[in-house]
């Protein structure tokens, strides 16, 4: 892996508090994969953001492109994580974005 002054990965959160539709965030996350070589996470804080990204849309980003490999997952739902570890490519990281939550999903 080629590293960028000692970045390794991108870690972005989603648009806060416009609230963008499923497309929106595609598109969003679409860009800055496109705009960069670097391995990309990203950040789903609904509590910060005031929007959850769906399942179905982080899996789909996670199999669109190949730079974005994974997700920061701050829901606080264990259901979800579990749908993303099913649905998602199976290189695609889920890390738990939740405290609480982080010994369970190992």
């Amino acid at each position: 892996m080629k590293r960028y002054i000692g970045v390794d990965y991108l870690l972005a959160v989603s648009p806060a508090y416009n609230k963008p539709s499923n497309n929106g965030v595609m598109q969003y996350y679409g860009e800055l994969a496109s705009s960069t070589n670097l391995p990309l996470i990203m950040y789903n804080v609904p509590g910060r953001t005031g929007s959850n990204i769906s399942v179905e849309v982080l899996s789909e980003i996670g199999r669109k492109y190949s730079n974005i490999v994974g997700v920061k997952e701050a829901s606080g739902d264990m259901d979800r994580y579990i749908d993303l570890i099913y649905t998602s490519p199976e290189s695609f990281l889920v890390f738990a974005g939740d405290d609480n939550l982080a010994l369970p999903l190992f």
